[in-house]
């Protein structure tokens, strides 16, 4: 879905923000490795198991068969972080990725976001198209020469829950594109750091390979355009706490939309829900369509936003 303005007293969506601290970049992947693991990583057997798991598991359900026999590198968050995005591809082709983050013991991990569709985070396919619209590259310019040109800086930012962000720059020119759908943002002049999306605190609301990972429930709706109805703009929000309060919510409300105020509350998102999945430990990651399916933890959405009819 794109980002558009709409012209509401006192409400605006579009990209702006700030903050007084520096982004955490995630570096430029390095093609003909299957992954990169930084060298303060203790582990890195641990981490390719957890992410061969999750991807197994997450093969068997609807929408994830693409994910069956599929290849994936990760993309180390900047220094320290000890986060990681990870892509998969069938056949060449992007079909989904995962957002990994390494707990206090740098032994095990946790699944903080995965994703479905063609459009994963920071797909540098959607970047290049995106700057072919804008003009911004010349058209005689490939995917292939974009992906390894170095005139242009590519830089990937992850903030907290659905607030991730490409930086391009040349020289002085700057500019600034959704993570997710690629689309050309007004200049971001302050990010917040990460404290959620980078904490390395075990947590039970969120999948970790401490124990073996099942999904005990997986529900799929359909996709629709939360601009349809305007609930989120003036209605109140579903007091949602619980997988159960969701359940009832759905039922009451087959369209769910939820509403989120990204970047010190400087841009509004609603997104449309699509399903959820529970896991075996009881974490919750709910569906939101956004140029594909983002799963996200309830707990971290509920942080963020809220759910409404």
């Amino acid at each position: 879905m794109k980002l558009v303005l709409l012209w509401i007293p006192l409400l605006i969506i579009s990209m702006v923000g700030s903050t007084d601290h520096t982004p955490i970049p995630l570096n430029n992947v390095v093609d003909g490795q299957a992954i990169q693991v930084p060298q303060d990583i203790s582990d890195s057997t641990n981490l390719k198991s957890a992410i061969k798991a999750w991807i197994t598991v997450l093969s068997d359900e609807t929408g994830f068969d693409a994910w069956k026999k599929a290849k994936w590198e990760s993309l180390p968050v900047g220094p320290g972080t000890h986060s990681w995005l990870v892509v998969i591809r069938k056949d060449s082709l992007e079909v989904g990725y995962l957002i990994v983050g390494a707990m206090e013991d740098g032994k095990h991990y946790k699944l903080l976001e995965y994703g479905l569709g063609p459009q994963p985070l920071f797909s540098f396919n959607t970047l290049y198209q995106s700057m072919m619209q804008q003009a911004l590259i010349d058209q005689s310019f490939t995917l292939a020469d974009f992906t390894i040109d170095t005139s242009w800086l590519k830089e990937r930012f992850i903030l907290n829950t659905l607030e991730n962000f490409w930086r391009v720059s040349y020289g002085s020119e700057v500019y600034y594109f959704d993570g997710k759908t690629g689309e050309k943002l007004i200049t971001v002049n302050q990010l917040d750091n990460s404290a959620q999306l980078l904490n390395s605190r075990a947590s039970t609301e969120v999948i970790t390979n401490l124990s073996s990972s099942q999904l005990k429930e997986s529900i799929v709706t359909p996709a629709y355009d939360p601009f349809e109805k305007l609930s989120w703009v003036k209605g109140n929000p579903l007091k949602v706490k619980t997988l159960a309060d969701l359940k009832l919510a759905i039922k009451a409300h087959p369209k769910l939309t939820y509403m989120s105020k990204l970047y010190n509350h400087s841009v509004i998102h609603p997104f449309a829900l699509t399903g959820y999945q529970l896991w075996n430990g009881d974490q919750i990651y709910i569906a939101l369509d956004d140029e594909g399916a983002r799963y996200l933890p309830l707990s971290s959405l509920l942080e963020a936003g809220a759910f409404y009819p």
